[in-house]
């Protein structure tokens, strides 16, 4: 799953296992992710 907010881009993840369900996210400045794909670029 992904969304965006105004500054960030983000990504969650669900997943279970033996301990119980989890979420993960991970948010990422939305400037600083597209100064990275234009080095890539």
């Amino acid at each position: 799953m992904t969304f965006k907010t105004e500054n960030d881009f983000c990504y969650g993840m669900f997943y279970t296992d033996n301990q119980g369900d989890f979420v993960i996210i991970a948010k990422e400045d939305r400037s600083a992710l597209g100064n990275q794909v234009q080095l890539l670029l």
